[in-house]
């Protein structure tokens, strides 16, 4: 492909029209043990800017490591801007994907690929990044009856995303 079109989708974001991500990730995070357990990483950047999400689906695997979780865990996962620090998924844990509960309890320590959207909800909402702070955060509960101990998951999968940049300060 050559010209404006090529041109366009390699200059700055903060002045693309519409910047789509496809973004894969391997990425291991302690489980802290609780009532219910508790784990975080981030798995993509914001742009510093006023950020219009439109709208992200994602495709996530979870495999455990130790023996704090039971081979058949269970749970639920969010997407948030900012990172899970308890035992309970609110505000800004859940603001770009609300808590989803797995859709069937792992088998030998491993989730199906499990798929995800955001609601209808998230359109029209602006995320105020001008400080380049926020991330997308994937955030987990293992329920309580599934854990024992702390422990370290692996999260494997692509995150599909849409935003439009609005300026910053």
């Amino acid at each position: 492909m050559k010209g404006l079109p090529y041109s366009r989708r390699r200059g700055s974001q903060i002045l693309q029209p519409v910047t789509k991500i496809i973004r894969s990730f391997r990425e291991s995070f302690a489980v802290t043990d609780g009532a219910p357990g508790y784990g975080t990483t981030p798995i993509a950047g914001l742009p510093q800017s006023n950020v219009l999400v439109l709208g992200l689906a994602m495709y996530l695997k979870l495999t455990k490591s130790g023996a704090g979780i039971l081979d058949t865990f269970d749970g639920d996962y969010s997407l948030g801007t900012i990172p899970n620090a308890n035992n309970a998924l609110a505000g800004a844990e859940i603001d770009l994907l609300a808590s989803t509960a797995f859709a069937a309890a792992a088998v030998g320590g491993v989730t199906g690929v499990m798929r995800s959207a955001s609601a209808s909800s998230l359109v029209g909402t602006i995320f105020d990044n001008t400080d380049g702070s926020l991330e997308v955060n994937l955030n987990l509960l293992v329920d309580d009856a599934s854990i024992s101990a702390g422990a370290t998951m692996l999260a494997e999968g692509t995150l599909y995303m849409a935003y439009i940049t609005l300026g910053d300060d």
